[in-house]
């Protein structure tokens, strides 16, 4: 049996297409209908993403779309997938295809993120609904309007209605088109957009949200914590050790996007642990998974600051001390209320952005960017140490009987601060070691340096670090004399490069075959990746320029171009065995080795058209 349901409209929720046909059918009891149409009885949420195998085969005659192909154009699955990772997008597929949805996928693709919540019911634009109804019998929900972040319609800039249709687990009964909630909701009437959500940077977010729900901009790569450093860097946000402003990556947001909109999407919290930690743990890729809204947030604001600050000049602190008077936010200390810090240092930047930091005797030291207007208090003030009194009152607490998180909520700090301030500090110091346990550590030494070449002692330093670390923190004379001894060997050495150079190029050769053999993953054979599975050192224009003419014409020759790769992929996808159930499309094979249609070349182009042809394509 197979259901014919209505031909979806233009940027409609799959929702909504199930709810018309319902409302279409005067089915008084949806169970029967539902059950067909997925092959289970399960209850169901408005996204739909998981679970559309069956729902495929069902429609197959009416809309002639493959499940991946239904997620793509009528769910949410590109925007939440824009930047999540491979493995997480091919459990995503897997989930699709099969008829009950997997445990904690929409939690893995931040669907269901309890750092970003999304909207707790179906919105709608009254003024496409309106116009909807004009043009046609009917108006349905559209997926633009369902995005977090996205809080007016931006063909009309108009704020969104909320429906009272939930965004949870459905109840059978819970299919609503959006032509009955105009009639139940007419007295519902749209608020007015404040001027702070009509600001430049608030609405480019809300565009390049929707922009994502299309198939050509779906499926980005995902920056790495590098990547984010280098942009923090740019944007003069990384300290010299390494380590991220966060006072300036907080104030620059929040100034940025304000912070009526970063507490409406849920970015903004009361507890300066929470405030801070959302942007800190997308540049440091530490914690879960981003949402995609985090991205385009902090994305923005990066490569905004990076324009405005100085890009020729690395930023540098220099400070000064001043006399700045500041009160110590410490309300645990014995110096009571309205007490000043006892030194207070500005640090300015090159971009001219100022910061403070502060010092009390009580122990605590505190950074901050401005006092509140009209008072000496810091307003958001960044805890650096709490010093010795807020201490001994948290063990107290401890010790009257309250938890760790009690203790953490009544303080309002974050949950680690309060087991470091409770937990006893072991004794730091360290047994000395016996000449027994250093001849033996000799002894290892030497037998290590037997198996590097040369005796060369920074290869052995890499295999074995802590005897490295042992030896030359309680042997540190001996280890440099035999240091001096394998250097001066080494610098006497005679290399034979006509024999390393046939040697090498052998390596290269087979480590090619191996990379080409591995069905999963795939790996482009790159000169990089040839020389990292061969244990070779990368061979760039000025290393071994001469010695080693053998090795560079024979790893230019290996070389694999990222056409060839892309050909490589959409072969693999198309032998695939384990999607039997996927008609073989087009876009199918564009997904799934994740080439951009708009960027085809004619040998892509040539070789899609050999796997699509029946007596090419693979049997399903």
């Amino acid at each position: 049996m197979t259901i014919a349901l209505p031909i979806p409209y233009e940027d409609e929720l799959l929702y909504s297409v199930i709810a018309r046909y319902l409302d279409q059918t005067f089915t008084k009891s949806p169970a029967f209908i539902l059950n067909q149409l997925f092959g289970c009885s399960s209850r169901r949420s408005p996204e739909l993403i998981c679970g559309l195998g069956e729902f495929a085969r069902q429609t197959d005659l009416s809309w002639r779309l493959s499940p991946l192909e239904i997620a793509q154009n009528y769910t949410s699955l590109p925007y939440f997938s824009s930047y999540a990772n491979p493995e997480r997008i091919q459990t995503a597929y897997a989930a699709i295809t099969r008829g009950e949805t997997i445990s904690g996928l929409l939690k893995m693709l931040c669907v269901r993120n309890g750092t970003v919540p999304g909207p707790s019911s179906l919105r709608f634009c009254r003024q496409c609904a309106e116009q909807d109804l004009a043009d046609g019998p009917e108006s349905y929900w559209r997926r633009a309007h369902q995005l977090p972040g996205v809080f007016i319609c931006l063909k009309h800039i108009e704020m969104l209605c909320n429906s009272r249709i939930p965004t949870r687990p459905l109840a059978p009964n819970q299919w609503i088109t959006l032509t009955q909630t105009m009639k139940s909701q007419a007295a519902c009437r749209s608020d007015v957009v404040p001027d702070w959500m009509l600001r430049a940077d608030v609405l480019h977010v809300m565009h390049e949200s929707v922009d994502l729900l299309s198939n050509e901009l779906a499926f980005l790569k995902p920056m790495t914590s590098t990547q984010w450093s280098f942009q923090a860097e740019r944007a003069g946000l990384l300290h010299r050790g390494g380590y991220i402003d966060t006072i300036g990556l907080l104030s620059g947001i929040e100034e940025m996007y304000g912070k009526e909109y970063l507490k409406l999407v849920g970015l903004l919290r009361e507890n300066e642990y929470n405030r801070v930690s959302w942007s800190w743990r997308t540049i440091t890729g530490r914690g879960r998974s981003a949402h995609p809204l985090q991205h385009i947030l902090l994305r923005n604001f990066l490569e905004k600051r990076a324009k405005t600050n100085n890009p020729g000049r690395r930023p540098v602190w220099t400070e000064f001390t001043r006399n700045l008077q500041v009160y110590c936010p410490n309300r645990y200390a014995s110096h009571g209320p309205n007490h000043f810090a006892e030194r207070v240092k500005e640090v300015r930047r090159v971009d001219g952005t100022l910061s403070f930091l502060a010092s009390c005797g009580c122990g605590m030291r505190f950074g901050y960017v401005n006092c509140l207007k009209g008072s000496s208090l810091p307003e958001n003030p960044r805890t650096v140490s709490y010093g010795h009194e807020w201490r001994s009152t948290a063990q107290q607490m401890k010790r009257s009987g309250m938890t760790r998180k009690a203790i953490s909520l009544q303080m309002n700090i974050p949950l680690s601060s309060v087991i470091n301030m409770v937990t006893k500090q072991r004794s730091c110091s360290q047994k000395q070691p016996t000449k027994r346990e250093i001849f033996g550590w000799r002894r290892q030494w030497r037998e290590l340096l037997a198996t590097t070449a040369l005796h060369r002692h920074s290869l052995a330093a890499k295999l074995d670090g802590r005897l490295y670390y042992r030896l030359n923190t309680y042997d540190k004379k001996w280890l440099k004399k035999s240091g001096e001894v394998c250097g001066e060997a080494y610098a006497t050495s005679i290399v034979d490069w006509c024999d390393r150079d046939r040697r090498w190029s052998v390596a290269l050769r087979k480590a090619n075959k191996r990379i080409r053999s591995w069905d999963t993953p795939l790996t482009r054979a790159s000169k990089t990746r040839i020389a990292a599975e061969a244990g070779l050192p990368r061979l760039t224009e000025q290393l071994y320029k001469e010695e080693l003419e053998s090795c560079r014409t024979v790893l230019a020759g290996l070389e694999e171009s990222v056409e060839d790769f892309q050909i490589r992929r959409l072969e693999a996808v198309a032998k695939r065995p384990n999607f039997g159930s996927v008609r073989l499309t087009r876009s199918y094979l564009l997904n799934c080795a994740r080439i951009r249609p708009s960027r085809l070349k004619p040998r892509i182009e040539a070789t899609l058209a050999r796997l699509l042809q029946p007596s090419s394509a693979p049997h399903r």
